[in-house]
């Protein structure tokens, strides 16, 4: 590891110092809501942040601003979703470490922040809550993340405008907040999913239900979580962008995880925990969508096999030339052990063997 951060650590730019000071009041020309979206603000944003955690502490700051931040999760490829998953993710092992890089997770999403529209289902109160619950079908279908996109993948309406990325993939993907896919995306969305909703609203009314709706909130993240290892091994490569749907969930995982413990404090968190996948799931569609929507096509379960174990793989990545060593490889390979850890499943062995045979050249992943 010393290995690896001596080489990558020359190639960071130098952090630089903030030119301005932000500011919460709404609309005002340096207000952190007038810097979403805006490249080279980082420095002061991280500032603004690191202020606001010692005034309100973390708790405090993500009840405040996550509920806008979380409209454009999706923004950079979800580099600031994964920043700021990593900071809650040791918190408990570090809390002043964590502060810094929950800070600097905050200031990455905000100057990264791009919405790609509100989904269907969410909740803006309490009250709607309910209401959404009084207007839906009671019988409502299981979601199937690989129907979905197998659906998804067979609609014409996609075939001539996302076909190639002459502008870039985030620019191409950018593309999807205009008006004109707004409806078709919508048809793309995590349906109401009943039995969470409906947890939710007996926590509100009692909340000794805390533990059905962690139960459903847990059993929805397990199936986003399968859907994007899924998504990114049997496609037919290892696409760089799809992957960033394993580590980016792992982070959203992390996030909820926080946000349902100051739940009494905050009661609103219960809301912002579904919503918050409402919107993941959405800026994963918009991913699948601009990666060209590739063939997920499930293979014979015995190539899932690996009888090798999580240390030995370990030991193969660190031993690699550094140079073959993309950090993207390291945190995909560290994602799927944390995941295993929680919840056994062969798929993570078999990703972290295939993705150490990546090599990066000029900046495109070759096999």
């Amino acid at each position: 590891m010393d290995a690896f951060y001596e080489d990558y650590s020359k190639k960071l730019d130098p952090k630089v110092q903030a030119k301005f000071v932000v500011t919460k009041n709404p609309g005002s020309e340096f207000s952190w809501d007038s810097l979403l979206g805006k490249e080279k603000s980082f420095s002061e944003l991280q500032k603004f942040y690191d202020d606001e955690i010692e005034k309100e502490g973390v708790d405090g700051v993500m009840a405040q601003y996550w509920p806008k931040l979380v409209e454009g999760l999706g923004g950079e490829v979800f580099h600031g979703l994964i920043e700021l998953g990593y900071g809650f993710e040791i918190q408990p092992d570090s809390e002043a470490v964590a502060r810094g890089i929950i800070s600097s997770g905050l200031a990455y999403t905000t100057f990264g922040y791009w919405s790609y529209g509100k989904p269907k289902w969410l909740i803006s109160d309490q009250a709607s809550l309910s209401q959404l619950l009084k207007d839906s079908p009671n019988d409502s279908p299981v979601f199937s993340p690989h129907q979905a996109l197998q659906i998804l993948r067979d609609d014409p309406f996609w075939n001539d405008d996302f076909n190639n990325h002459k502008d870039g993939f985030q620019r191409t993907m950018n593309r999807l907040n205009q008006p004109k896919y707004q409806a078709q995306l919508s048809q793309y969305d995590l349906p109401l999913i009943r039995p969470l909703y409906s947890s939710l609203e007996q926590y509100y009314q009692n909340k000794e239900n805390l533990g059905l709706f962690e139960k459903e909130l847990k059993n929805l993240i397990s199936t986003l979580m399968l859907a994007t290892l899924e998504l990114c091994h049997y496609t037919p490569r290892y696409s760089f962008f799809l992957l960033h749907g394993i580590t980016s969930m792992r982070a959203l995982k992390s996030i909820i995880g926080s946000l349902v413990k100051s739940l009494d404090k905050y009661p609103d968190n219960g809301i912002l925990a579904v919503n918050s996948l409402l919107y993941y799931w959405r800026s994963l569609i918009c991913t699948y969508i601009t990666e060209g929507r590739p063939a997920v096509i499930k293979k014979n379960e015995p190539e899932l096999a690996c009888n090798r174990d999580w240390e030995d793989i370990a030991n193969e990545l660190l031993n690699r030339v550094p140079e073959y060593n993309d950090e993207h490889v390291m945190k995909l390979v560290y994602v799927c052990q944390e995941e295993d850890k929680e919840e056994k499943r062969d798929i993570h062995k078999v990703i972290s063997q295939n993705v150490m045979k990546v090599i990066k050249h000029e900046n495109e992943w070759i096999f």
